[in-house]
């Protein structure tokens, strides 16, 4: 357990060395679309994910989860978030003797809104409804390494469309696991590494997480460095009641787009696994997302 402490304080060391770089960038981040977490269990779970995650979703959370894939698997979550916002997410994964690759896309839809100009008297003028998406198309690839290490790598292609305004750009993500024992993980990511989208950065952001089973409960906690916002901490707990059924508690930390407290469950059987999560957001409202797994 000494040396467990020992790594993750090492880990959170390294991380910290780019917060001043970080600092500059507070508030001028574009691309918000990828701060919103993908899949009801990690979001239940409170977004503590970058040691944990299991599943096809590594391509957002961590890359290098997709190394420890058996068999290939297909993932799909929809969120219904705040005011109309809709996410949507599928991903497929399949192991090969070189590895593991991963193939993914990240939907959002804001809605139609309401557009407007101004006449030459400076009052508004209703010129019609316009549509906003943003859309995240990734490819990913994760290996085993000597030592029980896994790493792993997505890359991503940018799309934000407002009205005739369109945006593009790419965005890489990498990661790392370690096993340490039989029921205990590390992780590192980097996710959003790129240029910017329009004239804006995108949302850079360092996470160093540890995730450990206990009988049948999980626990997972990560600390978060962001570009644009101060650290914060997400904490998630897990408990399965069943062989086939859990329930899941979590807590994350932040200011601009911090829920706090989220809930969920989650059901298994065969090659099928479905997952609830309930994130609410105070007087924005509630947000509800569902995950469906399959294996082959």
């Amino acid at each position: 357990m000494l040396r467990i402490k020992k790594i993750f304080i090492l880990s959170l060391l390294v991380i910290g060395l780019a917060l001043p770089v970080q600092a500059k960038d507070v508030g001028t981040t574009s691309a918000n679309f990828l701060k919103i977490g993908v899949g009801a269990r990690a979001t239940a779970l409170g977004e503590a994910y970058t040691a944990l995650v299991n599943d096809a979703s590594a391509l957002y959370w961590n890359p290098a989860a997709l190394a420890q894939i058996k068999n290939s698997e297909f993932f799909a979550a929809y969120n219904s978030y705040l005011l109309d916002i809709a996410q949507s997410y599928i991903a497929f994964c399949f192991p090969s003797p070189r590895g593991s690759f991963g193939i993914g896309v990240n939907h959002i839809d804001m809605g139609k809104m309401e557009g407007y100009d101004v006449d030459e008297q400076g009052n508004p003028v209703a010129i019609g409804d316009f549509e906003a998406t943003s859309s995240h198309i990734s490819l990913g690839y994760g290996r085993k390494l000597p030592g029980g290490w896994l790493a792993g790598l997505s890359l991503s292609y940018l799309s934000d469309k407002i009205r005739d305004d369109t945006k593009s750009s790419f965005v890489g993500t990498i990661g790392i696991l370690k096993q340490l024992g039989k029921n205990c993980r590390i992780g590192w990511v980097v996710q959003n590494i790129g240029n910017k989208l329009g004239k804006d950065p995108l949302p850079l952001t360092f996470k160093a997480g540890l995730a450990g089973r206990i009988s049948s409960f999980t626990l997972s906690e990560e600390i978060c460095f962001p570009r644009d916002n101060d650290i914060y901490i997400c904490m998630g707990g897990e408990w399965d009641l069943t062989r086939s059924f859990s329930l899941r508690i979590g807590y994350k930390g932040g200011e601009n787009e911090n829920p706090g407290f989220s809930a969920g469950a989650g059901f298994k059987t065969g090659k099928f696994a479905f997952d609830y999560a309930f994130i609410p957001f105070g007087d924005l409202g509630n947000t509800h997302r569902v995950s469906l797994k399959v294996r082959f």
